[in-house]
């Protein structure tokens, strides 16, 4: 099953480059393809990699063909945009409405570190990471 995603992306790569040469949309497919050669060869290794919970995963095909689909709607928007074709930059009119969803969104950046503020602080200051990875994974915090 490891080799599906590989063949899928790699049909969709050249589908892409042979569409629109090799543009942004080529350049995320690529990344994926490179990521699914490399877990072929991590997925065909007898290797036990520490965590006991994910190495020795049955990988079935209604999960793949989701996560095949789902990345490919992403990558959809940057394969019609076609970063290659000239395109003349316009200057924005309302640009009272960017700097109100700017600020909106660095507002809500403040508001979600106000919210967890003692909760980064701890994770922060509190030093082992390993430690409080395995206190995670216990159910302790």
């Amino acid at each position: 099953m490891l080799l599906f995603h590989f063949l899928y992306f790699g049909y969709l790569l050249f589908f892409i480059i042979r569409r629109n040469g090799f543009d942004v949309s080529a350049c995320i497919t690529v990344m994926y393809a490179i990521t699914s050669f490399f877990s072929i060869i991590l997925g065909f290794t007898n290797e036990d990699f520490g965590y006991s919970n994910y190495s020795k995963i049955e990988i079935s095909f209604i999960p793949s063909i989701i996560y095949c689909l789902l990345i490919s709607a992403c990558i959809f928007p940057f394969y019609r945009y076609n970063s290659n074709k000239q395109r003349i930059l316009l200057k924005t009119k309302r640009i009272v409405f960017f700097d109100i969803v700017a600020y909106g969104y660095f507002g809500v950046f403040l508001l979600l570190l106000l919210i967890y503020k003692d909760d980064l602080l701890f994770r922060l200051l509190f030093g082992d990471m390993g430690e409080l990875r395995m206190m995670y994974y216990n159910g302790e915090l």
